[in-house]
C-alpha cells in the first residue's frame, strides 16, 4: 500500500514552509522583484496544495494514519538501496573537497553497484570509468568547476 495522502501532503507543506524561510535570507532589490519573490510564491503554493492534499487524505482515511508497510519494505537490501542515494549525496557534499570529485564519485558508484550485487570487477570498472567520464563532462563540456582533491589531475 502506498503512503497515505495525509503524510505526503504534510511533507509537501513543510517543504513549502522551508522554501519560504530560506527565501527570507535572499537579497532585497530596490525598485523591482527581488530574488526572494519566486521561492516565496512557490513555497506558498506548496504549502496551500500540501495542506489540501493532507486534509483530503485525512478526510478519506477517517483520520490521521492508516499507513501499512509495503511488502518491499521488509527486505533490508531494498531499504539499503533506497537509503543509499540520499546518503551518497550527503557524502559527496561532505567529502568532495577533501578527496576530490573522481575518488569520491568512484567510491559511491562502486558502493551502489555492490548493493545491486554487481561483481567486484564490474563495480570497480564502472566506478572508475563513470567517475572520470562524469568529471570530464562537467569540467570540459559544461565548464562547471569541480573539486580536484589533494592529487592534481593530468587533464
Amino acid at each position: 500500500m502506498k503512503l497515505p495522502d495525509f503524510w505526503t501532503g504534510l511533507a509537501v507543506l513543510i517543504l513549502g514552509a522551508l522554501a519560504i524561510i530560506k527565501a527570507q535570507g535572499f537579497p532585497d532589490v530596490a525598485g523591482g522583484a527581488s530574488p526572494r519573490l519566486f521561492p516565496q510564491i512557490m513555497g506558498a503554493a506548496l504549502m496551500v496544495l500540501g495542506g489540501l492534499v493532507s486534509a483530503r487524505g485525512a478526510i478519506r482515511a477517517g483520520g490521521i494514519g492508516g499507513w501499512e508497510q509495503p511488502p518491499w519494505a521488509a527486505d533490508p537490501l531494498k531499504i539499503a538501496r533506497l537509503i543509499y542515494v540520499p546518503c551518497a549525496i550527503i557524502a559527496f557534499a561532505l567529502f568532495a573537497h577533501v578527496l576530490g570529485t573522481i575518488p569520491i564519485s568512484a567510491l559511491l558508484i562502486i558502493g551502489y553497484a555492490v548493493l545491486w550485487r554487481t561483481g567486484p570487477l564490474a563495480a570497480l570498472t564502472f566506478g572508475i570509468c563513470f567517475s572520470v567520464a562524469i568529471y570530464l563532462f562537467f569540467t570540459a563540456v559544461m565548464r562547471v568547476p569541480l573539486p580536484i582533491g589533494p592529487v592534481p589531475l593530468p587533464f
